[in-house]
């Protein structure tokens, strides 16, 4: 996925004493809870592209509408996880890309903060999955490959093995049925 976060023109400086009524001006600022916000205001409101540092480390920096991550962005966590995708009203929401610090990625649709639609999934170990999600869990068709060559395709729910499917050892051992 790539982003593009630069602005194709420049604002004027908002005015020093304050941004309540500042429209269409670029300027810094810091939140009440301490939050840096550098980027465009307009009507008062982060609105626009932007970046705003946390206290605790995290970083976000893309559109804003409204106040809130809004659009095209990249979070990054102090811990060292990124999202890099789309957001809608503060919440991951769109095609994105989820990176775990601990290597595990997610990359898919996402819905209001977690994984929704088709998507796929990497582990640390190297296991892997790629199907549908609901809320955040496998659910639906999907083919999980686990690390050590075993594999299972077919139907998931919740994120459990349930249904139809065909489970095939990296031995050579298959089977095809149901599963609970």
């Amino acid at each position: 996925m790539q982003l593009c976060l630069t602005n194709s023109y420049a604002l004027q400086a908002c005015p020093k004493e304050g941004y309540a009524n500042a429209d269409a001006c670029f300027g810094t600022t810091i939140r009440s809870d301490g939050a840096k916000y550098e980027g465009e205001i307009k009507q008062g409101n982060f609105d626009g592209m932007g970046s705003l540092r946390f206290p605790k480390g995290h970083i976000y920096r893309g559109n804003f509408k409204f106040n809130k991550f809004h659009g095209a962005g990249v979070f990054t966590a102090a811990n060292g996880d990124e999202y890099i995708g789309e957001f809608r009203f503060g919440k991951f929401h769109g095609e994105g890309v989820l990176t775990f610090a601990n290597g595990a990625k997610i990359e898919g649709k996402f819905k209001y903060g977690n994984v929704n639609g088709l998507g796929s999934v990497i582990l640390p170990s190297g296991s892997r999955y790629h199907g549908q999600f609901n809320h955040g869990r496998f659910h639906g068709k999907g083919v999980f490959l686990w690390s050590n060559g075993d594999q299972f395709e077919g139907n998931f729910r919740s994120g459990w093995l349930i249904g139809s499917g065909i489970f095939k050892a990296k031995n050579g051992y298959t089977y095809a049925g149901e599963f609970q």
